[in-house]
């Protein structure tokens, strides 16, 4: 039978529950009343005993009495628990709170769709960007699928939320240093004085190894010399799965030219010392620094900025300069998806007239022999060797330039403008450059009838048709 006793001015309630169990709550000041909810409690554990009421939707009911701030407190535990950064940990749990609190939402049971959507847009209509709103809406619709997940709710609230697009309202925009830019770059820092505790050859070799490898800034701060395997052929670096963005360990190739540099200045420091000793804000700050004293702009005349991350940038854009693949330069930048890498890789003018230039010429012979009569060619000698019939690879390879747009083969040949595309910090988007896409016949062993050729034709794609 259910009972109340008191402990100071307050009364608790005491009864037995579905499982046998004697359990005991807070209940009020009055007697009658707490003898009432006792009554209450032990009438319910029966009717759960006999199968006539659903625990969970019970539990439910409970989950949606509390404040939803304990619910965003006991999931930001669920996520240190299971290995996050103690850094994501915080973020996520901050932005989750706050637009609850926004939206009004002082129960779990408050959360709605409309609410959460308004809030949003007050967000939106204020000082903070698209890409910060889209992070915070992402921050608790995770909370909620939590929630659902651990039985506190049945249903998610806020499927009906939409995010705005990055796109519409970008910030800040990144670019990639020309080759001799950031030579330049790298020679002056090395020559230049100690900064917060590093020295001039300390954050050259710091560019270095961030454009010639693609770490991050916080992973090259982790680095210790345990860390560089000199014995292999290359060197290599071992990033533990800690100290890795996406959590896995993974083994990166050192450039022959830079693990000279690197050796010598790891060699006499002790195990577990900090090959770069970097605080989380240094990077940018350093950087800054740097590209003034070297003469090369922070922010360009476009308002496009150089800041650390740039350097991995950097890194797949090099890569993609130098031929390697977009699955090739997906591996080395540790990406999941080849639409991650696509937004580092910025393609230059250079790669984009040559391969333009590399098209069969659709001109009829007697047009050809047209221009070539009355001398009227004003194509420029890549465009030339293309209309000339010269294989496409073959003429593609030689003539990839550098960032500093000079062609290899033709040293006096500069593309006329610099069409550079832009990178989206996080919608991916590559501004400045319009790219014409072609289907080409390739006929090999897997193709011997041309089935995929007649493919094309049906569909109008054929060069040939």
């Amino acid at each position: 039978m259910a009972t109340v006793r008191k402990k100071g001015r307050k009364y608790y309630a005491r009864w037995v529950d579905q499982h046998g169990v004697k359990r005991e709550r807070a209940a009020y000041t009055d007697r009658r009343e707490s003898q009432r909810l006792a009554d209450e409690l032990e009438a319910q554990a029966a009717r759960i005993r006999d199968g006539l009421v659903d625990a969970r939707d019970l539990a439910l009911r409970e989950h949606g009495k509390r404040p939803v701030a304990e619910h965003i407190g006991e999931w930001a535990g669920h996520l240190a628990a299971k290995g996050a950064t103690a850094a994501h940990v915080k973020q996520a749990e901050q932005q989750a709170r706050d637009l609850a609190d926004k939206a009004g939402a002082d129960r779990l049971g408050d959360l709605d769709s409309g609410r959460v959507q308004a809030a949003l847009k007050a967000m939106k209509d204020g000082s903070a960007s698209h890409w910060t709103v889209s992070h915070y809406r992402k921050s608790l619709r995770a909370f909620v699928r939590w929630c659902i997940a651990s039985g506190r709710l049945d249903r998610d609230p806020l499927a009906a939320t939409t995010a705005y697009n990055p796109a519409e309202d970008v910030r800040r925009e990144r670019r990639t240093l020309a080759v001799d830019e950031l030579r330049r770059l790298i020679a002056t820092t090395r020559a230049a004085p100690t900064w917060r505790g590093l020295t001039g050859e300390a954050r050259a070799l710091i560019y270095r190894t961030a454009a010639g490898t693609g770490l991050r800034h916080a992973e090259l701060a982790s680095l210790t010399p345990d860390s560089f395997d000199w014995a292999a052929t290359p060197a290599t670096i071992r990033l533990r799965a800690e100290s890795a963005k996406n959590r896995r360990e993974a083994v990166l190739i050192v450039p022959s030219d830079l693990a000279g540099d690197l050796r010598a200045h790891v060699a006499p420091l002790p195990r577990e010392a900090p090959v770069f000793p970097m605080k989380p804000t240094t990077g940018t700050l350093m950087l800054r620094a740097d590209l003034a004293r070297a003469g090369i702009p922070f922010e360009d005349e476009s308002g496009r900025r150089y800041d650390f991350h740039c350097l991995r940038g950097q890194f797949a854009s090099e890569l993609d300069a130098a031929g390697a693949s977009l699955r090739t330069t997906q591996l080395l930048m540790r990406h999941s998806t080849p639409t991650l890498t696509s937004k580092y890789i910025r393609p230059r003018a250079v790669d984009v007239e040559s391969a333009v230039a590399s098209l069969p010429s659709l001109t009829p012979a007697d047009g050809r022999e047209a221009v070539a009569a009355t001398g009227t060619e004003t194509a420029t000698p890549v465009q030339r060797m293309g209309r000339e019939g010269l294989p496409a690879v073959a003429h593609y390879l030689p003539t990839a330039g550098d960032v500093s747009r000079r062609l290899a083969s033709h040293p006096d040949v500069k593309t006329s403008t610099d069409a550079q595309g832009e990178m989206d910090r996080k919608s991916g988007e590559i501004r400045g450059l319009t790219l014409a896409v072609a289907s080409v016949r390739v006929i090999n062993s897997s193709d011997p009838d041309g089935s995929r050729t007649r493919a094309a034709c049906v569909k109008g794609m054929c060069p040939n048709h």
